[in-house]
């Protein structure tokens, strides 16, 4: 008996663990709707990673492991397609990588029924996970992103200027240790 229950709650646990999951949410200051949908990594053990799909258009990867305080490169391939590479920001804790305008990767993640992701971390050891993406069209469609607007002549949206913002965060570092902080 403890042996069917045992395997039952596995197979419950790994069947609900790739499910992609919609969250309704209103910033209650300022009433802006801040809805995601998320979903684990598929044959996960422990410490998991997390997708994050916000209705802003960004998508957060979330790992239990230290990447790093600058720039990560995030490599990731849907279904059979080529491997391609984006910028994303880290987290303040450096466990997260933020990809912002991320909309034609979750145009693409919508369509698609498998996404690999690598990051590489502080040591340079490579990081792969796994996520199902069957399911996920229907709830990034509840999300209601909106495409970013592209004025003629203005230049493409991009996801990140790494040398912009380590010369903002080393400015502002300068500014605070001169002012005694």
């Amino acid at each position: 008996m403890k042996v069917l229950l045992l395997t039952v709650l596995i197979l419950l646990t790994a069947t609900t663990q790739a499910k992609w999951r919609y969250k309704e949410s209103k910033d209650e200051m300022t009433d802006v709707n801040t809805s995601y949908t998320y979903t684990m990594q598929t044959d996960c053990k422990k410490r998991c990673a997390m997708l994050v799909v916000k209705n802003s258009g960004e998508m957060v990867l979330i790992y239990n492991k230290y990447l790093s305080n600058e720039g990560i490169s995030v490599y990731y391939r849907i279904d059979d397609n080529a491997q391609e590479e984006i910028l994303a920001v880290p987290s303040t804790t450096g466990k997260a990588a933020i990809i912002e305008n991320a909309h034609s990767l979750i145009n693409d993640i919508a369509q698609g029924s498998k996404l690999l992701i690598r990051v590489h971390d502080y040591r340079g050891v490579a990081r792969t996970v796994k996520f199902d993406l069957t399911g996920s069209a229907a709830d990034i469609k509840k999300l209601n992103i909106k495409q970013p607007e592209i004025v003629a002549g203005a230049k493409k949206p991009h996801t990140l200027n790494v040398t912009r913002a380590k010369y903002f965060r080393a400015k502002y570092m300068y500014s605070a240790v001169s002012r005694g902080r």
